[in-house]
């Protein structure tokens, strides 16, 4: 096994692009050409650094922020996420619901969860089930990607670990997987009272595409990332946890739902107790206008968020000069 491990998504993620393509095989899979790496363990230090801003990737915070939002919502849905993210249609069988959606098949699992781990400190069956036994056959667009979620609780730290059977680097591991399983170990180690422990994303397939149809985006993520591998990092700034408190999973789903209803039909504003999700709220509504991200409520807490908006929007400008 080849164990990548660093302090957070941002400092490693340079470092797994070089070494898949100084070591990665070249596979062809659907017509399509990859450099692979076979049994990469990603392993994430601090988990709660949950953005990155990393020279040459323009990295899209929005599509994290919705995808964990829909997660912890237990939704199947397409149309919440198109706002944020129009090539999530590609991937629905019936322009309505996708169906690996994680949320949904882990919904009725994450109270049972928490109570084994509650009960039993030590416990070694506290398992996230997202593959199914149907999916095996089953015709779609959207076979889930990441199959498993594991957790531990020891030293009064939750650990997760996430098996997953194929990782793009850049649109699955960094673009949302890390962030997202990020965010919902974040909001149970709050409901255990814990702190967060390790972050691991076992990719059975990590890779990269390197030619086929549709993958000129995913090449030249690669080829600017790699043109300035050198660069220096900017400094992660400082800032909250999303989950400080605990709260029940039924609230938060709740909230979740209306976060994500609410920028489809105009509901009012989220004004609750947790901090994250009124950021999360007001951070949502300014997609479209990322220049007025310091207008967000408790925008000051959620620094690493802000940045990752601002560089987004100069790498954008740059783009289109």
């Amino acid at each position: 096994m080849i164990i990548m491990q660093g302090k957070n998504a941002h400092e490693q993620y340079s470092n797994s692009l070089l070494r898949l393509w100084k070591q990665g095989s070249p596979v062809k899979v659907r017509g399509l050409e990859t450099l692979e790496l076979l049994d990469v363990a990603t392993v994430i230090e601090r988990p709660y650094d949950h953005c990155h801003f990393v020279p040459g990737r323009r990295w899209n915070p929005w599509v994290a922020m919705s995808e964990a939002l829909w997660i912890l919502a237990g939704r199947d849905d397409l149309a919440c996420l198109l706002p944020y993210n129009k090539r999530m249609a590609e991937f629905s069988d019936d322009g309505v619901s996708l169906y690996g959606a994680y949320g949904k098949r882990i919904k009725e699992q994450i109270e049972p969860l928490l109570i084994r781990l509650r009960n039993d400190h030590s416990d070694r069956r506290g398992v996230l089930s997202i593959w199914r036994e149907e999916d095996l056959w089953a015709d779609t667009r959207d076979p889930c990607c990441n199959d498993l979620i594991m957790f531990k609780l020891r030293d009064n730290k939750l650990h997760m670990t996430v098996m997953n059977r194929s990782n793009d680097l850049h649109w699955g591991l960094y673009g949302v997987n890390l962030p997202t399983f990020g965010i919902l170990q974040d909001y149970l180690a709050a409901c255990l009272d814990v702190d967060m422990g390790m972050q691991t994303h076992i990719s059975n397939s990590l890779h990269i595409y390197t030619g086929g149809p549709g993958m000129k985006e995913n090449w030249r993520i690669t080829e600017r990332m790699l043109a300035a591998s050198n660069q220096p990092l900017p400094e992660m700034p400082q800032h909250k946890r999303a989950f400080t408190e605990p709260v029940s999973i039924d609230a938060l789903r709740g909230v979740c739902n209306q976060l994500l209803d609410r920028h489809a039909d105009g509901q009012v504003n989220y004004t609750g107790k947790i901090g994250f999700l009124e950021f999360a709220d007001d951070f949502l509504g300014f997609h479209n206008e990322p220049r007025l991200i310091d207008q967000c409520r408790h925008a000051e807490d959620y620094q690493d968020w802000v940045m990752a908006a601002r560089i987004w929007q100069e790498e954008s400008q740059d783009k289109f000069k």
